[in-house]
C-alpha cells in the first residue's frame, strides 16, 4: 500500500462533517480563524518529535528563512489571537512574525500597492489595536512566534504586520522587517506531506488522523497538492465493436442521378 493510500484511509470518507475540524454552521465554515485554529490544534496535539519535524518542514520553506529561526519545538505552548500577555512576548530573545497566506506574489504589499488593488486610498487603513490570529511560545527556550494569516485573495500587508510586532513584539520597522518570514498554505500542505511520507512509521494513531484532519481540511479551502493519477487503480475502458442493424439504410452513390449543369446567362436588364 502507498503513502498516499495509507494517508487518505485516515480521510472523511466524503463526508466533510466528519472532518475533525468541521462544524455543522455552513453559513460561518470555511473562514480565517477556523484555518488557523485547525492548523494551531494540530500542533498541539502532535507529540514533541512530530511537532519538532512539521514546524521545521514548514519554516524551511519560509521566504527569507535564516537558520537562527530554528528552535526546539518539542515543548511548544500555543495560543489564539489576543490571549497571551504582551509583556511575555516583548521579553523573549527570539521573536517572529510568521505571516501565512495564499499566494507568493502577495508576499507583503506595501499601503502603495494595496491602495492600487483595493482603489482606496491607504491613509484610511489603520490597524490600531490590530490582533495576532495566533501564538506558539516557549519561556525556557526564549521565543515567540507571531503567526498572522490570510486565506483566499485577502493580502498581507505590511502595515498591519509592523503594527502588531511593534505592539505584541515590541519591534521597530527595521526589526519587523528583518524578523518577519512569510509562508503560503501551500507550504503547510507540502510540509504536512513531507511529515506523513518520511515520519508515516513513527507517527501513533492520533497524529496520524490528526495530520490527515488538517491535510483534507486544507483542501476544503482549496490549498492542496496535485500528485498526479493512480493509474493502476483505473478500470480497463469497455470494449466496442461497429455492428450491422437489420433495418439500416444505406445508400450506393454510384446509384444517384448526376447534378443538374447551371449556365449563367446575361438577363435583358443587363443589355440596357
Amino acid at each position: 500500500m502507498s503513502a498516499t493510500m495509507k494517508q487518505d484511509a485516515y480521510g472523511c470518507g466524503g463526508d466533510w462533517h466528519m472532518n475533525l475540524f468541521c462544524v455543522y454552521n455552513k453559513s460561518y465554515q470555511f473562514i480565517e480563524n477556523n484555518l488557523t485554529r485547525a492548523w494551531i490544534h494540530t500542533l498541539r496535539l502532535l507529540s514533541g518529535k512530530a511537532r519538532n519535524h512539521l514546524l521545521k518542514a514548514v519554516l524551511r520553506r519560509a521566504r527569507h528563512y535564516k537558520r537562527g529561526d530554528m528552535r526546539d519545538f518539542s515543548n511548544a505552548t500555543f495560543r489564539l489571537q489576543g490571549n497571551i500577555e504582551r509583556k511575555d512576548t516583548r521579553k523573549r530573545k527570539h521573536k517572529r512574525i510568521l505571516a501565512i497566506a495564499t499566494h507568493e506574489l502577495e508576499e507583503i504589499l506595501t499601503d502603495g500597492e494595496k491602495a492600487k488593488r483595493t482603489s482606496k486610498n491607504s491613509d484610511t487603513d489603520t490597524y490600531e489595536g490590530s490582533i495576532p490570529d495566533a501564538w506558539l511560545y516557549d519561556a525556557k527556550e526564549d521565543y515567540a512566534y507571531l503567526v498572522e494569516s490570510k486565506i483566499g485573495v485577502n493580502p498581507l500587508t505590511d502595515s498591519q504586520l509592523k503594527q502588531e510586532a511593534k505592539d505584541w513584539l515590541g519591534y521597530g520597522t527595521s526589526d519587523a522587517k528583518d524578523n518577519t518570514r512569510v509562508l503560503t498554505w501551500f507550504d503547510v500542505v507540502e510540509a504536512v506531506d513531507e511529515v506523513e511520507r518520511k515520519s508515516w512509521g513513527e507517527l501513533n494513531e492520533q497524529e496520524r488522523r490528526v495530520l490527515a484532519a488538517l491535510r483534507e481540511y486544507l483542501g476544503f479551502y482549496d490549498y492542496w497538492l496535485f500528485s498526479g493519477f493512480e493509474l493502476g487503480s483505473l478500470e480497463s475502458p469497455p470494449q466496442f465493436t461497429i455492428q450491422a442493424q437489420p433495418n439500416s439504410v444505406s445508400f450506393r452513390f454510384e446509384d444517384l442521378a448526376n447534378p443538374p449543369t447551371f449556365h449563367l446567362s446575361a438577363g435583358e436588364d443587363s443589355k440596357k
